[in-house]
């Protein structure tokens, strides 16, 4: 068969892409149409729940609970405890909304009440990378004035702020910036109706070092919501290791007549570590006051144990809880082994035998 073609001029050229054209519109119009006529799909609620086997093992629920506590994407968690209700708080970084809540009665079964960040007015994360966003929330409360706080950073902006409410499941202010702060920001309400924000910053006069960072404080006006200008750096990090990096996550608990400074040191390095750090007086002198033997086998303090309550260790780890007058104590049983975290000697750094009261 003889087919003849015409020639090609710019004319012909120009029919054809009319052509083209307009049989496209026709295709995509009548997809639309299609499209329209389909039902569309949407979601008020979403639930994910995990059904990982190793749940399924059966454990004295009188005595023992299973961890993860809290199932997910739930970094850097904050309690603090009101009564007999204890709340939780999460990072987020760049995801919307930001900082879950949760509350329990327990510390062991947890019920999500909400988003402390749920609005854009509260969390502005336009151009941030994933790494950025909301880092370290610390949940606290102000028995004087009967009001939660959230303080915690904005890093992509940056900005230092925090958050407030009377009632967690009404919803939270708007932020507070901080005119003075740091990373990872905390509040403490002291029992004579005083509070401080403590911090990881640069120490005074800057590193002897690189990597070395201070704990600095300040006294936090409550009545007027203002950070006071006066700083007070509290340690520069431990003396159990040689040129100590990093230290950060401070928290600052009063127990009897003793202050305690707890932090993180080593960043996700080696030798990363909590150390605990005590005094008379929250305006020093801070001495240590941990095992530094710890830090080689498990980089936990005893002092961990009394203070919060709960210690995170590996998925796979079963705990056991007993209930003492003082306090909570908790055995952790390792590859069948038991590791119990009982009454013993600590040191200080004058290397003097210390026994906790």
């Amino acid at each position: 068969m003889v087919r003849n073609f015409a020639p090609r001029t710019k004319n012909n050229v120009q029919i054809r892409m009319k052509k083209f054209g307009a049989t496209l519109f026709t295709v995509l119009l009548s997809a639309t149409v299609v499209a329209e006529q389909l039902p569309s799909a949407s979601f008020s609620y979403f639930k994910y729940e995990g059904k990982d086997k190793r749940f399924n093992r059966q454990i004295d629920q009188m005595h023992q609970y299973m961890n993860p506590v809290i199932s997910g994407f739930y970094p850097d968690p904050s309690v603090c405890r009101v009564g007999d209700t204890y709340y939780l708080v999460n990072s987020t970084f760049s995801y919307f909304p930001g900082v879950p809540i949760f509350k329990s009665n327990d510390l062991v079964n947890w019920q999500q009440i909400g988003n402390v960040l749920d609005r854009e007015s509260q969390l502005p994360l336009q151009g941030q990378l994933m790494s950025k966003g909301i880092f370290a929330p610390q949940i606290s409360f102000n028995p004087k004035n009967k009001t939660y706080y959230i303080t915690t950073m904005n890093k992509g902006i940056p900005s230092v702020f925090y958050v407030k409410t009377k009632h967690p499941e009404k919803g939270w202010s708007e932020p507070i910036q901080m005119k003075r702060g740091g990373m990872d920001t905390s509040f403490f309400f002291d029992t004579d109706g005083k509070a401080y924000v403590v911090y990881s910053h640069i120490p005074f006069g800057g590193p002897k070092y690189d990597g070395q960072l201070a704990i600095h404080m300040n006294e936090f006006d409550w009545q007027a919501d203002t950070i006071k200008q006066k700083t007070y750096e509290l340690t520069t990090g431990s003396k159990c290791i040689e040129n100590s990096k990093f230290i950060e996550g401070p928290h600052l608990y009063k127990v009897g007549k003793y202050y305690y400074l707890m932090c993180a040191e080593h960043g996700t390095l080696f030798n990363h570590s909590e150390v605990i750090f005590r005094s008379e007086s929250i305006y020093g002198p801070w001495s240590q006051f941990f095992k530094p033997e710890q830090r080689d086998e498990m980089p936990l303090s005893r002092c961990n144990n009394i203070m919060m309550r709960h210690i995170q260790v590996e998925a796979e780890t079963q705990y056991d809880v007993k209930t003492s007058d003082k306090y909570e104590l908790i055995d952790f049983t390792i590859d069948g082994k038991p590791i119990s975290f009982e009454k013993a000697p600590v040191t200080n750094e004058t290397n003097q035998n210390i026994v906790y009261e």
